[in-house]
């Protein structure tokens, strides 16, 4: 005949005396109601919870994969909203019950994003039929093909607060203000072709 048995913390030791098994930490979960709505994913962040938001725009995979050592957070390709630090600094960590050892970053490679090939972009322009769209009033004139050049990656950083903010720009090597919504990394240098003229001979 089967007993049931239930589980308890205590036990009955070779004495004859009850003792109680310590507890395991409680470590904090990204359920636990008590938890800041910044834990949670796939909650809408809304001003009242954030200091200040930049968005932080790449050229290429090296530079993506720099800022993501230098802040000390590996970025998911999928991922295109971050905090930092990605956990509030009065919260407990799984770090913190353990050595003091830092914990290398690997970083992620900026995903290669796939090209229209020349057929399907004449479809799509083939598929605009505003009258007023540019294909139709560039008749006779020479040819001229701007292509995109968007960033490598992009994406939108969250701060809790003053001291956070400043933190990432010391770990990245650029000053910001309150009133900046957005930046380059590494700094983008605006006046680069300031000084470049057309010369006709």
């Amino acid at each position: 005949m089967n007993k049931k048995v239930k589980e308890s913390t205590e036990y009955q030791s070779f004495e004859g005396v009850k003792v109680e098994t310590p507890k395991a930490p409680v470590l904090p979960t990204f359920d636990s109601p008590e938890d800041d709505v910044v834990w949670k994913k796939g909650v809408e962040v809304s001003e009242k919870d954030y200091h200040q938001k930049i968005t932080v725009s790449f050229r290429n995979s090296e530079d993506f994969e720099e800022f993501q050592v230098l802040i000390g957070q590996a970025i998911p390709h999928k991922v295109n909203e971050i905090w930092h630090p990605e956990v509030p600094k009065d919260k407990p960590t799984l770090s913190s019950f353990f050595s003091d050892d830092t914990v290398e970053v690997v970083p992620y490679k900026v995903k290669p994003k796939r090209v229209k090939s020349k057929v399907q972009l004449d479809v799509d322009i083939e598929e605009k039929k505003d009258p007023n769209h540019w294909t139709y009033h560039w008749l006779g004139m020479p040819e001229f093909v701007q292509e995109d050049n968007p960033p490598a990656r992009k994406f939108t950083a969250y701060f809790r607060n003053e001291e956070d903010f400043k933190e990432f720009q010391s770990l990245i090597g650029q000053e910001m203000t309150n009133k900046t919504k957005s930046i380059w990394h590494p700094k983008l240098d605006r006046t680069a072709n300031s000084r470049l003229r057309w010369i006709e001979e």
